[in-house]
């Protein structure tokens, strides 16, 4: 996952529940395709103190999970907030972050305004995820390509100018032979 990408819609709604559930934090789930959300969903928080910290009801994420998977769409990440907070991980939420491979937003309500911010926690390393807003595709700047995909990529370039020219070269007339005329 290299970034989110959600609707504006889709923002709110996860804003809204964030502000709906304050002063205990809310949390759900968020499904699509890539890093593209396709489905919000909020999933009641089960916390022995929701105020602090936040555990989704296990019922109803395996029903949503079971949900997303029916209708094509996989988990790509989930989402909680922080109520007095910013939406920055707090040292639980590195802890207990359990898919590396999703995106963790936090919706910070520090100042009473949502403030979003996604992220990747892989088994303990927390890196930033470029977080999209709008209602268009997200720029292309947005996703840079790694170093291994750049590599790939010039790889591909070196392997198709090979084959074009083994092709080229076997499409040749044979060449014409030489006839030695000396004594």
């Amino acid at each position: 996952m290299h970034g989110l990408w959600l609707t504006e819609e889709q923002a709110r709604r996860i804003a809204q529940h964030a502000l709906e559930a304050a002063p205990n934090e809310a949390c759900g789930m968020i499904g699509g395709q890539g890093e593209q959300a396709r489905r919000i969903i909020p999933v009641p928080n089960v916390a022995s103190d929701p105020r602090r910290c936040y555990t989704l009801d296990p019922e109803t994420m395996a029903r949503a999970w079971g949900e997303l998977r029916a209708s094509g769409l996989e988990v790509i990440g989930f989402y909680h907030s922080h109520p007095d907070g910013n939406p920055l991980p707090s040292k639980s939420d590195i802890a207990l972050a359990t898919y590396p491979d999703t995106a963790y937003l936090i919706v910070g309500l520090k100042d009473g305004a949502p403030d979003l911010a996604a992220w990747k926690i892989d088994h303990g390393e927390v890196h930033h995820l470029p977080l999209y807003v709008g209602d268009g595709p997200p720029p292309e700047a947005l996703y840079p390509t790694t170093p291994a995909q750049r590599a790939a990529i010039i790889a591909s370039g070196l392997l198709a100018l090979v084959v074009t020219l083994v092709i080229a070269l076997s499409l040749l007339p044979p060449a014409p032979e030489i006839m030695s005329t000396l004594p």
